[in-house]
């Protein structure tokens, strides 16, 4: 799957499930581990754990490892697809480590 493809892919599951204010930054530029982040901000760690959850299923699209990380807590969750990275954060921590701000300087 390509990229594009791919990150239409992911665009689609999070609107589905209503995320918030998506936003796409391009990190090649920034470093060589991946070549986009997504943030998105969930509603609480339920929906954080849903949308964590449904972007798994891309798994058997794709020949690449998944891996996941908080969604214990679910407060922030990050999920690496290799070439993209999602960060799924509610707004209290999305606020706090302004993630964009960091990756945009």
């Amino acid at each position: 799957m390509s990229l594009d493809k791919l990150k239409q892919n992911i665009i689609e599951i999070l609107e589905d499930l209503k995320s918030k204010d998506i936003v796409i930054l391009n990190t090649k530029l920034n470093t060589f581990l991946f070549d986009e982040m997504i943030i998105v901000t969930s509603s609480s760690d339920r929906h954080g754990r849903a949308i964590a959850s449904n972007l798994y299923k891309i798994k058997g699209k794709l020949d690449k490892h998944i891996k996941i990380e908080g969604i214990e807590n679910g407060d922030w969750i990050i999920v690496d697809l290799e070439d993209i990275v999602i960060h799924i954060m509610q707004r209290e921590y999305r606020d706090l480590y302004d993630l964009e701000s960091l990756w945009t300087k």
